[in-house]
């Protein structure tokens, strides 16, 4: 019978599997592209990208 730390071990070795794919594959995501006024880090790459002509934020400024 597995106990509560197997589980928790066998869930983050899963993730981590999971993730390694991802990262070992160093590719960018298909269509997107950097700004032209902002390098990229060295050994870095898009995994994820989404242009929006124009979006909001919300900023907290207090409490």
């Amino acid at each position: 019978m597995f106990t509560r730390t197997t589980a928790l071990l066998l869930a983050a070795v899963f993730v981590l599997a999971s993730m390694a794919g991802t990262a070992a594959a160093g590719e960018d995501f298909p269509g997107s592209e950097d700004h032209p006024l902002v390098s990229r880090f060295p050994g870095s790459f898009i995994y994820s990208w989404e242009y929006r002509v124009f979006d909001a934020l919300v900023v907290p400024t207090g409490p």
